[in-house]
């Protein structure tokens, strides 16, 4: 345990050594728990690291600390202590009932960005099916619209607590002069794609790709995340027997479906997507070379 007259740096050695067993980054988690706890950006922290941690914090607020490492040493993930995580370089709300937004997710945004270029007024219509956090559909709208496009974006899920999330994120990150004339970001219910509109010029999606017995141990090494957000039926596949064949009736012709998968999904339902009727379909990988995102044409 750590003392108020403890500096900053023994603090965070602390921390690592109470999470070097159960962590894959035991000094970052305890940065960004310092980040949480004191309110500061992270630069701060490490600027002051000398500096007694009991002038940064009330000597209360490290009983927080200490029940902060001791959950996180129990397999609580960070951003469910914190109720934060970033994605693409902003901060997302996170929570009960939302999964936690993934850096292997920001390789769908790279897909997308490398699919339509800068641009000065044209229009593009897109939906963000289980949009969870929002953190994927906030990013394309805010990337798309400083790209010069004119973008009529929604954001949709069945869940109500993820939707809470979603719409908190999108009044946080999305500015009123982001939402200018013919650009707009709106937050649905909807199942699947079933309330949007036809048309659409891109579909993204982060779906359930799991398979049953995958979920069963995430859940049981302490992931805290809705089950119906993870699981996909046996094979993990079942998601994409629904999503493919709505993406493709609701997209215009050309227009581009682009999908996260499980690091060894992506031959399999880049050929759902062909059989659907999509005259193309590639798979990305991410910066580990895994299996990550599909691209289709329609």
């Amino acid at each position: 345990m750590i003392s108020a007259t403890d500096p900053l740096r023994r603090a965070l050695q602390w921390i690592s050594r109470e999470l070097s067993t159960s962590s894959e980054s035991p000094y970052l988690d305890g940065l960004v728990l310092l980040e949480w706890l004191l309110n500061v950006e992270r630069e701060e922290i490490l600027s002051r690291l000398d500096q007694p941690i009991g002038k940064l914090i009330a000597t209360a607020d490290l009983e927080v600390l200490s029940t902060a490492v001791h959950q996180r040493a129990a397999g609580l993930p960070v951003a469910t202590i914190t109720g934060k995580k970033e994605f693409w370089g902003l901060p997302y709300s996170v929570g009960p009932g939302v999964l936690i937004p993934r850096p292997d997710s920001e390789t769908l945004i790279e897909t997308v960005l490398s699919t339509f270029p800068p641009t000065k007024g044209t229009a593009i219509r897109f939906t963000d099916c289980c949009t969870g956090s929002g953190c994927i559909g906030i990013t394309i709208f805010k990337e798309l619209t400083q790209r010069g496009y004119l973008v009529q974006g929604w954001l949709s899920d069945i869940s109500p607590a993820a939707l809470k999330y979603a719409r908190a994120n999108a009044t946080t990150h999305v500015q009123p002069s982001e939402q200018s004339v013919g650009s707009q970001l709106t937050v649905l219910q909807g199942n699947w794609l079933e309330e949007s509109e036809g048309g659409l010029d891109l579909i993204t999606a982060n779906p359930p790709y799991l398979t049953d017995s995958e979920t069963d141990t995430a859940l049981a090494s302490g992931w805290q995340e809705p089950r119906e957000a993870l699981a996909a039926g046996p094979d993990g596949l079942d998601a994409y027997r629904i999503l493919v064949p709505a993406a493709f009736t609701h997209l215009r012709q050309d227009g581009y479906f682009v999908v996260e998968c499980g690091s060894t999904q992506g031959n399999e339902v880049a050929r759902m997507c062909t059989s659907a009727g999509f005259s193309h379909a590639e798979v990305c990988r991410d910066l580990g070379g895994n299996q990550r995102v599909i691209r289709a044409r329609r």
